[in-house]
């Protein structure tokens, strides 16, 4: 697979870019938190204990104004899934799509 990145010397030059499918070792991808609830699962193998997760919902209005609350990750399974949340446990009220990476911290 060929790279997106374009290195020059000591940075990128241009934004990096991932391209994620659909599988149960998906490291990025887009989940939807559906309106009227509080929790989504994520279900990949690659996340861990120790994995960085970080996120963003895209949405034309501050998250926690849309949500309720503010998204964060409430539940780690290493191997299995994570767990995405409103944070004051409210539902969300409309759906929220939310952008996620799992990054790596260890070796394999």
């Amino acid at each position: 697979m060929p790279f997106i990145e374009l290195m020059r010397r000591v940075g990128l030059l241009g934004a990096s870019t991932v391209r994620a499918q659909s599988a149960a070792n998906q490291f990025a991808g887009i989940t939807t938190l559906a309106n009227a609830t509080a929790t989504i699962t994520v279900s990949t193998t690659t996340v861990k204990s120790d994995s960085i997760i970080r996120y963003g919902v895209r949405a034309a209005v501050g998250a926690s104004g849309a949500a309720g609350g503010v998204v964060h990750v409430s539940t780690i399974s290493p191997g299995n899934f994570f767990t995405l949340a409103v944070q004051d446990g409210q539902n969300a009220s409309r759906d929220l799509n939310i952008m996620w990476e799992i990054v790596r911290t260890s070796g394999p």
